[in-house]
């Protein structure tokens, strides 16, 4: 019995969530010396009402996914406009830097930063038709002149009625991932891109050598 319960309540908990809530929505945070990026990759399967609205540009029937790139950095560079990067208490601009759109069935890997610098970039099939927006995934970038050194760097959504959604967060620092979460994204919530303190080592007891004649 309760586990029957348990399991009408997940479902009624998925129902209520929109369907990118369901999708795989993925944030990649890649620290570097002098520089910071964000790497998103969003389905926009039903992106109406949440953080990624406005995401999935209208397009021409005739438009190729190469001509499509256009507007998925257009779309961005507009998302970047209700994005709040805050790096020690003082606004950062984020920048534009590439947006691909993919079709969601030929997910393409995004794990680490490097995976997600190929996907933004990279037009697959350039020639094939833009299918409608439930069919694509995008795959984003955003660049901030934040150095390693600031340690109080937050993410937050300035769309007022968005709807949260959730999304796996990984942060890097020069390639190495430093932390791992789950969290929900939208306004309101913001996101802790700041690098974990290092974990503190206990020193090892002494050794003591014995001898035995």
């Amino acid at each position: 019995m309760r586990r029957l319960m348990q399991t009408l309540l997940t479902g009624m908990l998925l129902a209520a969530a929109p369907s990118v809530a369901t999708a795989e929505t993925h944030v990649i945070v890649s620290r570097n010396a002098e520089v910071m990026v964000v790497y998103l990759r969003a389905p926009l399967a039903d992106v109406s009402g949440t953080p990624f609205d406005g995401l999935a540009r209208p397009g021409d029937p005739d438009t190729t996914m190469s001509d499509a790139r256009d507007g998925a950095l257009a779309a961005i560079d507009d998302m970047a406009t209700r994005l709040t990067l805050t790096v020690d208490g003082v606004r950062v601009p984020l920048i534009a830097q590439s947006a691909v759109y993919h079709r969601a069935e030929d997910a393409l890997a995004f794990e680490t930063p490097l995976d997600a610098s190929i996907a933004s970039v990279i037009c697959a099939t350039p020639e094939a038709r833009l299918p409608d927006a439930s069919e694509l995934t995008i795959y984003a970038a955003w660049t901030a002149p934040v150095p390693l050194s600031q340690d109080d760097v937050t993410l937050d959504w300035t769309t007022p009625d968005a709807v949260p959604v959730p999304a796996q967060v990984r942060v890097f620092e020069r390639g190495r991932l430093r932390s791992e979460s789950a969290a929900m994204i939208g306004p309101g919530l913001p996101l802790d891109l700041n690098l974990p303190l290092p974990r503190s080592t206990s020193a090892a007891p002494p050794m003591l050598s014995q001898v035995v004649l």
